[in-house]
């Protein structure tokens, strides 16, 4: 067996992972435009706003923060608010609670976007690997509307679904972050810039006065490409 066909099984699973991760991190923004005439009748706009604002937030000011966490932490955030964000938005909750929903899943999904399109460079190929995560982002287009037109309903406690299991939309999500989650940790795997800046962050506290450490003392070999 050659060199190439021992990578072929690794890059056809990383590209998958992708994939997958575009697909799931937009799959809530989707079904959250596709809900807005549902959330507020008539004010689609309202609902496009909160669904867009908080993204555009975290990707203005990721060059002051996005060092001080790990792609580990910023994952398994997404993938929370991404999970809260269908529980709220699909359920029988006063709608502040269902606008505010929406405004979560779009942090996510942005922190998420942001996390992928950083870690595509960690990874072989990275040309590659961001054709497949923009391959998900489009997939999720379309199955994210059919979601909430047909899946999400029935999920519902007066849908055929709803029926049966009570807590549809709960689970739903709960499936959805497992989903996100096996995919990055099971799939692409956290990046090695995890461990290096683990490591340097380590040799830096233990350079400083206790109560003293800032995450941007953190030495140059930890900071790069964040």
């Amino acid at each position: 067996m050659d060199h190439a066909e021992r990578m072929l099984g690794p890059h056809l699973r990383l590209r998958f992972g992708f994939v997958m991760l575009g697909l799931l991190n937009n799959l809530t923004f989707v079904v959250s435009n596709a809900s807005a005439g549902e959330l507020l009748p008539g004010q689609f706009a309202t609902v496009y706003l909160i669904n867009t604002v908080p993204g555009l937030l975290v990707k203005l000011t990721t060059p002051f923060w996005w060092h001080c966490f790990s792609y580990r932490f910023k994952l398994l955030l997404a993938g929370t608010c991404l999970a809260v964000n269908l529980i709220l938005v699909e359920t029988n909750v006063p709608i502040a609670l269902r606008l505010a929903g929406v405004g979560l899943g779009d942090f996510g999904s942005g922190l998420g976007e942001a996390s992928a399109l950083a870690l595509s460079q960690f990874y072989p190929d990275p040309r590659r690997t961001l054709s497949a995560w923009s391959c998900g982002t489009g997939l999720a287009g379309v199955l994210g509307y059919l979601v909430a037109q047909y899946v999400m309903p029935q999920l519902m406690p007066g849908g055929f679904a709803g029926r049966f299991f009570p807590y549809g939309p709960i689970m739903f999500g709960l499936v959805l972050v497992a989903s996100y989650w096996a995919t990055f940790f099971g799939v692409i795997g956290a990046p090695w810039i995890d461990a290096l800046r683990g490591a340097a962050r380590g040799e830096a506290e233990s350079q400083v006065p206790v109560g003293k450490y800032r995450c941007d003392q953190v030495p140059v070999g930890g900071a790069l490409l964040l």
